[in-house]
């Protein structure tokens, strides 16, 4: 539509793209639209929409990945074959075919075990496990190239490496989830993402098949040959599966990434509040953390010893917490944790705030500072009052950095239920006096 110049809107025919000043077909138009016609099909089939930017960086390296890694499975199955006499005999007989389904079998057995087992662990170090699932099964794969060393332990090599790899398969499904989460923006789209992820990796599995067998063609049947082919391949696999993991980008707290956050918030004076792409950078993925806050966390068994808390002592620090969820006391000057077993992911952030709170104190003024009863309940008073003080600005601080305070990553290990106290706690200098008595009633409620 165009201004004719006395008033009116004129309609006239639009002049395509394609065509140049003698009104042809561009030579390479045609081309350029069967690329883009390409290119909105690929990105429809395959790339969700909505996701948050760390997803691109996931899904490069994981592609790479899964394409080393079915290039080195390609030899694997090689190496297995091999093993079994495919080589001379030229058929499966009856003894191979027996072998082969009874180490696919026996290997299922592993599977069901470490699910049982592992599978709570799963959701809140989704990173940490999804890169021990690509080691196991890199061992696995060494495994099956360990078979055409030692034929003779067939079925117990085999059935080793595939117990590896169905643990591998099964941790790495269990953690997909939460890691398809983490990409899903507004949308909350992760059935769309994780359908066309699995489109990626059903492609670049084929491909990796493909390149495989070539390579294998070209590396021939020596012994020596297929493992150093196996070990550059198992470097690259590990290495793409590192930095694929590295980048994906948590919005939820669990016990690391809650550390990281309170250690630096503690450290600046309550001014500065990490967001999740800093974290993720500073997140141990092959090492276990630093100082693991789910080591915290003890059992009334563990705590009422002569080292530790009397029953007395106990007393006192249940009055402290008696609106609370949890309780918080020194061991050996390290803060540790009673969970009650109604206690909930709130509470067990708040727990971990005192903690950390009392770690900083105890660091600034030094352990040999707090030695008796009455000091160490003066530090953890203290610190508690602070704790629910800032909390609230705390929460507040994390929801504007980007953190997810509707979901919590919290594993608590050990959980302990008791009696609420309902008598106040008594003054300063009445606490030694009357905490014996009171402890006596409360380890008998308990």
């Amino acid at each position: 539509v165009v201004w004719d110049g006395q008033g009116n809107w004129v309609a006239q025919p639009l002049k395509k793209s394609s065509e140049n000043q003698d009104g042809a077909a561009h030579p390479h138009e045609g081309s350029r639209g069967k690329r883009q016609l390409f290119k909105d099909l690929a990105q429809h089939t395959f790339v969700p929409e909505g996701v948050t930017a760390d997803y691109y960086s996931f899904t490069r390296w994981r592609c790479f990945q899964r394409f080393v890694s079915a290039t080195i499975n390609v030899f694997g199955v090689q190496a297995m074959l091999l093993a079994l006499g495919i080589k001379t005999q030229g058929a499966l007989g009856a003894a191979a075919a027996t072998s082969w389904v009874l180490k696919d079998a026996l290997g299922k057995f592993g599977r069901i075990m470490w699910a049982g087992r592992m599978g709570r662990q799963f959701d809140s170090n989704a990173k940490r496990w999804r890169f021990r699932s690509s080691l196991l099964y890199a061992a696995g794969n060494g495994l099956e190239i360990v078979t055409y060393v030692f034929p003779a332990s067939f079925l117990l090599i085999a059935t080793s490496a595939n117990c590896l790899k169905q643990i591998s398969m099964l941790t790495s499904s269990a953690t997909r989830n939460a890691i398809y989460r983490s990409f899903a923006a507004e949308k909350n789209n992760i059935g769309e993402i994780s359908a066309k992820g699995e489109a990626q990796i059903a492609v670049v599995d084929l491909l990796g098949m493909m390149f495989g067998i070539c390579l294998s063609h070209a590396v021939g049947t020596s012994r020596l040959s297929i493992g150093l082919t196996y070990l550059v391949l198992s470097c690259v696999d590990i290495f793409s599966i590192y930095q694929e993991i590295r980048s994906v980008v948590f919005h939820t707290l669990n016990f690391e990434r809650t550390g990281i956050v309170l250690r630096k918030y503690i450290a600046s004076n309550a001014s500065v509040v990490v967001t999740p792409g800093e974290v993720a950078r500073s997140e141990r993925i092959f090492r276990r953390p630093v100082l693991p806050d789910s080591e915290r966390f003890r059992l009334l068994s563990d705590i009422l010893q002569p080292t530790r808390l009397t029953p007395a002592e106990l007393a006192v620090h249940l009055d402290l917490f008696r609106e609370e969820k949890f309780v918080v006391f020194l061991e050996d000057s390290t803060p540790a944790v009673i969970a009650h077993k109604e206690a909930r992911s709130a509470d067990v952030f708040k727990a971990l705030f005192v903690c950390h709170l009392i770690e900083d104190a105890l660091a600034k003024r030094g352990a040999s500072a707090v030695t008796t009863n009455a000091e160490r309940v003066s530090l953890i008073r203290a610190m508690y009052d602070r704790a629910c003080r800032d909390l609230p600005q705390l929460l507040e601080d994390l929801r504007t950095a980007g953190w997810d305070n509707a979901r919590w990553m919290f594993d608590v290990p050990a959980r302990v239920r008791w009696t609420a106290p309902t008598t106040q706690l008594p003054g300063e200098g009445d606490v030694e006096l009357q905490s014996g008595i009171r402890g006596q009633e409360r380890l008998q409620r308990l």
